[in-house]
Parts: structure tokens; C-alpha cells; sequence
């Protein structure tokens, strides 16, 4: 997935592009898939949260959609239940207000928020 050839390296080599542009949005959102896929997703949530809001707009702009439905992902796994069900919310209340907007967003496999009800929650 990654050309430097896994996770961890691919981490690292945005970590370093960051630490040049701290504003370069696809550096920060790759970072936080990166955090994702490598399971850590407490980091991964708040590496979402780091993406700069206007980093993606025109064509480009399902991505924050995309973000925020990951950034739910991470929430849930992480025990932040709530967060999650709110980030969802949000999304899908912005695409029944406005479907055209779903038609440019790539399926993605947690838009269904009842897999929340799945995870077991810490005592």
C-alpha cells in the first residue's frame, strides 16, 4: 500500500514531511490512515483531528467526509462511543440534507455506525 514499503515507514516519512509543513493536508490525513491501519487508534483519532479543515476543497472535498467517518472508526475502537455516534451522525445528517454529496464519496466500509453497538465497553 505504502512505496516505502509498510506502515511504519510510510509513519515516519510523514512524520518528517509534517515536521517541514505542518499545514500540508494530505501529509497529516495519510498520517492519520497510517495511525488507522496500524490499529493505534486513539493516535489515529486525534491525528484526524490535525488535518487542517480547508485542506480539501472542490473535488476534493469528500474527503473531509471520509475523515470524519474514519475518525468515527477510531473513536468507537478506541471506547470513545459516543465521539463516534456523533461523528456519524454528523455525516450522515450532512448527506441527507445534501445527497448529491454521497454520490462522490467512496463506499466505505464503517458508514454503518451500528457496528458501535459490537464493541465491548471498559468497566
Amino acid at each position: 500500500m505504502h512505496r516505502t514499503g509498510s506502515t511504519e515507514d510510510a509513519l515516519g516519512e510523514l512524520e518528517r514531511a509534517i515536521e517541514l509543513d505542518g499545514s500540508h493536508g494530505f501529509a497529516r490525513l495519510y498520517r492519520a490512515h497510517c495511525l488507522h491501519d496500524l490499529e493505534r487508534f486513539e493516535e489515529a483519532a486525534a491525528a484526524y483531528d490535525d488535518v487542517p479543515h480547508g485542506a480539501f476543497r472542490g473535488p476534493t472535498s469528500w474527503r473531509m467526509d471520509l475523515l470524519v467517518e474514519q475518525r468515527a472508526h477510531c473513536r468507537g475502537m478506541a471506547g470513545d462511543l459516543d465521539g463516534a455516534r456523533a461523528d456519524f451522525e454528523r455525516v450522515l445528517t450532512r448527506y441527507e440534507r445534501e445527497p448529491h454529496l454521497a454520490l462522490y464519496a467512496p463506499v466505505v466500509r464503517h458508514r454503518d455506525p451500528s457496528f458501535l453497538d459490537a464493541i465491548p465497553v471498559a468497566a
